[in-house]
Parts: C-alpha cells; sequence; structure tokens
C-alpha cells in the first residue's frame, strides 16, 4: 500500500501502519539509496555524501524511523513509475546524451517523428565491455542499489527486468509509450548473465538464511549491529545465529566510494568465508579470509560468515614486491589465479623501500599460482605474458622480487 499518496490519505501515512499487519513502500528508504526518482538527484549508490544514516535506518527495517517491525516495510529502489534503476543511474551519471536517448514527452518524441525512429541512434548500454559486463560503473552501482534491497530487514521488492538491466530509454512516465519503451527485452538475459546471477545468488542467500529476514523489533535490536557507518561505508554484523540462522555471524559490507577501501574484522575462531563479492553471489564459500581486515573494491559489496565447523585456515604466504623506476603505482594491481586460488584482484597491500608489496594469502595445498601485473581494469598490463610462482609443497613463505618490463622474476624466500 502507499504509504504517502492513497485514498485513505489520513488513515495510510507512514507510520499509523503500526501493529496493523500490512507493510507500506519505504519511500525514504528508496530516496537514500538512489536520489530523487526522476531528476539528477543523487543517493548513496549514485555518488551522493552523507547518507551513510538513512541506508543504515533502511538496513535495520526502519524500526527507529516509522515501524514497529521489519514485516511493515516494503523495500525498494524503483517500482512501475519514474525512471527505472538503469535509466535512473544513468542520468544521475550525466550518460543520457551519451546513451542517445531521445526527448519523450507522453509516448511522443518532442520535436515529431516516431520512438521507433528515435530509438535506432539510442543504445543504454554503450558504456558497457561486452567481455567484463561486471567492470561497468553503472552496473556496480546498480548490483548495489538492489544488494543493499535484498541484505536489508523488511520486505524487498525488484522492479522486473533490473535483474538484466532493462531500460525504457529514458522514458519515466511511460504509461503512453508503446513497446518500443516498455518492452521487457529478454535477450538481455543471456547478454547480462553474470548479472542475472548475481541477482540470483542474492535472492538465495536472502532465502536460506533467516538473519536477512527477522520479524520484530527486538530481534533487530539484539542481533544486528554496525561496526562502521561513515565515509560513504556501512559495515553491520548479524550476530549470535540471528533468527535461528545456521551460521553464527554474518558480516555485510557497502562500498559506494569508487575506491577501494580497507575493512577491519572482528576476530573469527575459523576465519571468514566469502559469500558475496563484487562479481559472485550466494550461499557457498568464495574464499576464506584469515586476516583481520579484507579489502573490498569500489561501488560493491561484500557478505562474509563465521560458521562453527571448523574450516583449514590458508598456511601459505605470497609477498609480491614490484619495482616501477618511475615511482608511480597509482591504479596498479595483480590479478591472480591457479588451481585453488581464487581467481581475484589484490591490491597494494603497503609500500616497503619504495616497492609496491602486493600480499597472497592461499591454502597449503597450493603449488603454483599466476599473476598478472595490471593497471586498473585492464588498460594496460606490465608485460605481455603471464607471470607464474612455483611454491614447494612444504613452502609456507615465499617473496617474489620482480621489476616493471622485466618478465624475470627472483624468489628470495
Amino acid at each position: 500500500m502507499d504509504g504517502w499518496r492513497h485514498a485513505l490519505w489520513d488513515k495510510t501515512l507512514k507510520g499509523t501502519q503500526k501493529g496493523k499487519g500490512f507493510a507500506v513502500f519505504n519511500d525514504n528508504f528508496r530516496g537514500a539509496i538512489k536520489g530523487d526518482s526522476d531528476g539528477w538527484g543523487r543517493g548513496f549508490v549514485t555518488g551522493e555524501n552523507g547518507k551513510e544514516s538513512a541506508i543504515a535506518t533502511g538496513v535495520q527495517g526502519s524500526v527507529y524511523d516509522f515501524t514497529d517491525s521489519p514485516l511493515e516495510t516494503i523495500n525498494y529502489v524503483t517500482v512501475h513509475d519514474n525512471l527505472n534503476l538503469w535509466d535512473k543511474i544513468l542520468t544521475t551519471q550525466g550518460l543520457r546524451e551519451q546513451m542517445g536517448f531521445p526527448e519523450l514527452r507522453n509516448g511522443s518524441v518532442i520535436g515529431g517523428g516516431t520512438v521507433e525512429e528515435a530509438l535506432r541512434g539510442a543504445d543504454p548500454y554503450r558504456s558497457v565491455p561486452a567481455r567484463d559486463v561486471m567492470a561497468s560503473e553503472v552496473v556496480k552501482r546498480s548490483l548495489l542499489a538492489n544488494g543493499i534491497i535484498l541484505t536489508s530487514q523488511g520486505i524487498p521488492m525488484i522492479q522486473a527486468g533490473d535483474e538484466f538491466l532493462r531500460s525504457k530509454f529514458g522514458d519515466h512516465n511511460s504509461y503512453r509509450s508503446g513497446d518500443a519503451i516498455n518492452a521487457i527485452r529478454w535477450s538481455n538475459k543471456h547478454k547480462f548473465r553474470p548479472i542475472f546471477d548475481y541477482y540470483q545468488g542474492l535472492i538465495s542467500l536472502r532465502r536460506n538464511h533467516p538473519a536477512f529476514r527477522m520479524k520484530t523489533r527486538e530481534q533487530v535490536e539484539q542481533h544486528l549491529q554496525f561496526l562502521r557507518c561513515h565515509d560513504n561505508l556501512i559495515v553491520f554484523i548479524l550476530k549470535d545465529h540471528a533468527n535461528g540462522d545456521s551460521w553464527k555471524n554474518i558480516i555485510v559490507i557497502y562500498n559506494a566510494n569508487r575506491s577501494d577501501a580497507e575493512v577491519d574484522l572482528p576476530q573469527a575462531t575459523n576465519g571468514w568465508k566469502v559469500a558475496v563479492d563484487y562479481c559472485q553471489a550466494g550461499t557457498k564459500a568464495l574464499d576464506l579470509i584469515a586476516e583481520d581486515a579484507v579489502m573490498i573494491p569500489g561501488l560493491s559489496m561484500m557478505v562474509l560468515y563465521e560458521d562453527e565447523r571448523g574450516y583449514p585456515r590458508p598456511v601459505k604466504t605470497v609477498e609480491v614486491h614490484y619495482e616501477r623506476p618511475n615511482g608511480d603505482y597509482e591504479g596498479w594491481n595483480l590479478w591472480v589465479w591457479g588451481n585453488g586460488v581464487r581467481e581475484q584482484r589484490v591490491n597494494i597491500d603497503r609500500m616497503e623501500n619504495g616497492r609496491a608489496v602486493f600480499r597472497i594469502v592461499v591454502r597449503a595445498s597450493v603449488q603454483r599460482i599466476g599473476y598478472i601485473v595490471r593497471l586498473n581494469q585492464w588498460e594496460a598490463k606490465d608485460i605481455d605474458g603471464d607471470r607464474f610462482i612455483e611454491l614447494p609443497k612444504e613452502q609456507k613463505k615465499a617473496i617474489v622480487m620482480i621489476r616493471s618490463g622485466v618478465a624475470d622474476e627472483k624468489m628470495i624466500s
């Protein structure tokens, strides 16, 4: 029920539903996440600073705002009216003209001509790399937006097509527009399959873990605690088997900055398992964090969990010491892979003696790690070929020295 605009206006304002057994749409949370509905206004995921407190309120099921229970709030970013999520993000980032969106009013093209003709030069996905859709900044912002919805307390709702980047070519009031604007283009499910899979993983996570579906204010107060809530970074823990969850503790992180951020983690006996990162989501462990901090990429989220089943800690640590004669290390990182090694980006851990040091932690069974030194998201590679680190089975630590532009590497321990 629309709690802010309805025929029963005086009876259904947000807050009047308390204890009455129904929920209202949470436009407070919606606006905090994305900004206004049709214009350039920004929110947490679209580049506005200072929205952390409003996001935290929504994450708690708005029990400190207008509800008595998380079951009284319908959390969403977009619904049937206004710009859909993809078009809203394009608008806030100033990309409408680049995408070739026509100017429409009441289902017609301003200036004349047919809608079909006007759309021939439009491509809502012009900025999305065909080979790596997850690298798109607009994709990252869209996944973070509904990622927040699907990991918050309350009743989640997602608009049809968000899971494969549906666009209505910037038409914010399309009820008079035809199929050229409103059609759901199912071919995008194949085109943007990694995004569909990410949504599917988040939905599976929510369905299988009741910690994300607490029913009372008392549960929220007892089990949800914020660890960090500033500088466009939100970290909270769902603790002590929240709502009967099989996982003992769950940490959720939202990073709305363009840059990566390091987040301190509470101590966990068997380490923290990663269920959601910037490109994968689900209920199975993607990685194990055995350290007391984790690096989360910009414009992404992460879900980590601790359970009470034993899980062997990684016992091999590799440090790659990288020297660039010009001293410019901005944006340089490693891309690592291998048998038993999660394919991922590794950022600079620290600077030492004028070199960048990358730290890679792997399990005891790993004997070979492949890596590439690259600039940002493949803007450049240090050398054309791949590099490999060979690790004898019994070796627990290795330090590798490399120099920019030189394929040879030196193992010093």
